[in-house]
């Protein structure tokens, strides 16, 4: 029984001194109410960058538009890279929302 209380302690006593170094939150934005940027990075099979771009313009674009009216989001734009990268960098289209 004592063995398990010790261990117990020794478990707790870890996790106290760890937790802060592992769980860290995001860079501190601006202000409350301040616009912020979010990206988003959609990686496609290859040859299949056309399909997933009339896929993603027909049914989340139109979502994104729609909350952009109201006023939540302020500006949208999807991209395609201009050059080709390794396969372990590749990305297809960012998406950036602010």
């Amino acid at each position: 029984m004592r063995r398990i209380l010790l261990a117990a302690l020794a478990l707790a006593f870890a996790i106290s001194f760890t937790a802060p170094l592992v769980a860290q939150g995001a860079p501190p934005q601006g202000g409350a109410g301040q616009p912020y940027t979010v990206e988003y990075y959609y990686k496609v099979q290859w040859g299949h960058q056309q399909e997933f771009l009339n896929l993603f313009l027909k049914n989340h674009w139109p979502l994104l538009k729609k909350i952009q009216s109201t006023g939540r989001i302020l500006s949208l734009k999807i991209d395609s890279p201009a050059y080709h990268t390794t396969e372990d960098g590749r990305w297809d289209y960012p998406v950036t929302i602010v």
